[in-house]
């Protein structure tokens, strides 16, 4: 997947570039906060509809950890439906 971009002036900038491992930093900062301050995200997500499941993001986060050096891998694991992360 290539980088997004936006115009600036007649140049297009590129916003991000994706990266498998750039995701898993993100979903490590993310799931890190969260299950730090268990309150606060209950909080925050239940004004918006949305629950944690704190047990099925800790075990896609160990396999995210098994899988750092392998950007399929790590793909595969982000993309990874929930009921499979579950199963482990």
């Amino acid at each position: 997947m290539g980088a997004q971009k936006a115009k600036g002036g007649c140049e297009p900038i590129n916003l991000f570039r994706y990266r498998p491992t750039n995701v898993f930093m993100g979903y490590r900062a993310v799931f890190e906060t969260m299950r730090d301050h268990p309150e606060e995200a209950t909080a925050i997500l239940g004004r918006y509809g949305y629950s944690f499941d704190l047990a099925v993001a800790s075990r896609r986060y160990t396999r995210l950890q098994r899988h750092r050096g392998n950007p399929e891998a790590l793909e595969d694991t982000l993309l990874m439906p929930k009921p499979e992360v579950e199963e482990e």
